[in-house]
């Protein structure tokens, strides 16, 4: 992250950023609630065809996607919804919702308050390499714990 000297201005290069492997998923913080004063904080997720998350609750904080790039299939509480480049949703906290990338997908992940982010830091190990490693889910489910994040379901399976 770039300092400036103008009080509250953050600047993240493009090559810049915390990334892990959440399963097969690319997920790097770019800011961090530490940086907004806890307001929100910001992700990159890249996902590969075929990734879901489990389905899960945010009981601290909403979650806004945009996708970039790709198809995204989500399902938040009993709607079930797709997404296209530059679509965008609001999941409210305290609601079930999980996602399915229909195709290589590239979104931007938003949490407020800011908090949230950090369970990718510390659910998953440092992405160094191409290809993930085996997912580590004792330490994923410590996470969720810790940042109130309750997984609730299995993901969305591949439909073909």
């Amino acid at each position: 992250m770039t300092s400036f000297k103008t009080r509250g201005l953050i600047v993240v290069p493009a090559d810049e950023g915390e990334a892990r492997w959440i399963d097969t998923s690319r997920i790097t913080v770019k800011v961090a609630a530490a940086h907004t004063n806890g307001a929100y904080g910001l992700v990159v997720s890249e996902a590969a065809r075929g990734a879901s998350s489990p389905m899960h609750v945010h009981r601290t904080a909403e979650e806004g996607i945009w996708v970039l790039s790709g198809r995204l299939l989500v399902r938040c509480g009993e709607e079930e919804f797709t997404l296209g480049p530059g679509s965008y949703t609001s999941l409210p906290r305290g609601v079930p919702h999980t996602y399915l990338a229909e195709e290589d997908t590239t979104m931007l992940g938003l949490v407020t308050p800011g908090g949230t982010e950090g369970f990718f830091v510390e659910a998953g190990p440092v992405a160094t390499t191409s290809t993930p490693p085996a997912p580590d889910f004792e330490r994923l489910q410590r996470a969720a714990e810790k940042y109130e994040v309750e997984l609730v379901g299995p993901p969305i399976a591949p439909r073909t």
